[in-house]
């Protein structure tokens, strides 16, 4: 998932599946002179009118959720785009809570499925991965303005010499973090003696967005309800993507994955059933949520890369207005409910790192309702 393959198109192409040229196409650095030449290729569901292939959808009649909602014309059956879901302060709050609470025990991240090298040093219990980035940050911040103020080459902090403490966990090794059912990568299955407790927030807020999907919005049925057990959070940084792969390993595939951006912009790929299928490359921006559901919830889908700040991106259409549509929803009485005060500071410190990642929440329901727990040994291939 890490490995980032070349820039320049493969000249013999016709092996290659429709989706990995798709890939190839948009899987770009920063650096390279031209990295967002293919903007204007991607779908803008935040400016539904410049593009015919979008369709605003009906609420179902019981939806939580009650801002406008987006779908595709003609193709990529059931999924669901809702531009600007999110507020820029239930984003903050989201950020918040994604980088000091759900990468820590009991929840389980990658780091977990490392052993600690020689080099690296056990975490203290108060030494969280995100005390530890925000600490380094404000100290390389000190050291850069004192650089700055001291002529003298003598008085200089040479950051080569610098012995900093090696840390098991840390922000820069951090790849995802698992609540609820955790994933067996192994097994590759879910496994009922894995699991830890799923945060109250994402849980609620899994069910609010799952509501637009017409397969969760009989609430006269309990079988049509989301019940939230899995969730997966992704942290991306600038070198990150996201292979093809489909999200096929739940036990009940009539609910939707939920899927919630905060951070960088991404470019999002789309698929069909298999990877010969048409792609749709889409611009996903902070605040965006979608739903892989019905005939698009077993689709191949990934990320190719992230847009950094500094890109000019079109100009949000001025229809999405979180703090008019988020009136109607549950999703405020939630967050102050949740009483999740960030002082300034940690604001700061916080819009500081999502200028330089992307956090990708997904939340999904593992086991259909007539099924109590995950069956031993059960294994999908």
């Amino acid at each position: 998932m890490k490995n980032e393959p070349k820039i320049d198109e493969p000249k013999n192409t016709q092996n290659l599946t429709a989706y990995k040229r798709m890939y190839n196409r948009h899987r770009r650095r920063p650096q390279d002179p031209n990295f967002s030449d293919d903007i204007p290729e991607l779908l803008d569901f935040c400016n539904p009118s410049a593009n015919t292939g979008i369709v605003p959808l009906s609420q179902p009649s019981h939806a939580q959720y009650k801002g406008p909602i987006f779908g595709f014309r003609d193709k990529h059956p059931g999924f669901i785009y809702i531009p600007q879901a999110l507020s820029k302060d239930v984003q903050l709050q989201l950020a918040y809570q994604s980088v000091s609470e759900f990468c820590e025990k009991p929840h389980r991240t990658n780091i977990d499925m490392i052993p600690i090298k020689e080099n690296e040093v056990e975490n203290q219990e108060s030494e969280t991965m995100w005390k530890l980035w925000k600490d380094a940050n404000v100290r390389d911040d000190f050291e850069e303005n004192e650089m700055t103020c001291k002529s003298s080459k003598k008085q200089k902090i040479s950051k080569e010499n610098d012995t900093k403490v090696r840390y098991y966990r840390s922000m820069d090794k951090l790849s995802w973090a698992t609540h609820g059912y955790h994933y067996d990568w192994t097994a590759r299955a879910y496994n009922e003696g894995m699991k830890s407790p799923m945060p109250n927030v994402l849980s609620t807020l899994g069910s609010i967005f799952a509501s637009v999907d017409p397969a969760c919005n009989n609430k006269d049925t309990d079988n049509s309800k989301f019940n939230a057990s899995a969730t997966i959070v992704n942290y991306y940084t600038l070198r990150s993507n996201m292979g093809g792969h489909r999200d096929d390993l739940e036990l009940d595939f009539t609910k939707p994955v939920v899927s919630l951006s905060l951070g960088l912009p991404a470019v999002f790929l789309l698929g069909g059933k298999t990877k010969e299928d048409e792609v749709t490359p889409i611009l996903v921006r902070p605040g965006d949520v979608m739903l892989l559901a019905g005939g698009s919830r077993l689709a191949f889908h990934g990320m190719a890369r992230l847009i950094p700040e500094q890109v000019k991106l079109p100009i949000v259409d001025s229809c999405f207005s979180c703090s008019d549509h988020e009136k109607d929803n549950q999703i405020c009485t939630l967050f102050s409910k949740e009483n999740n005060d960030i002082d300034e500071e940690q604001q700061i410190t916080i819009c500081r790192f999502l200028k330089s990642h992307r956090i990708n929440i997904n939340i999904r329901q593992v086991l259909p309702h007539n099924m109590k727990e995950v069956p031993p040994n059960e294994k999908h291939l």
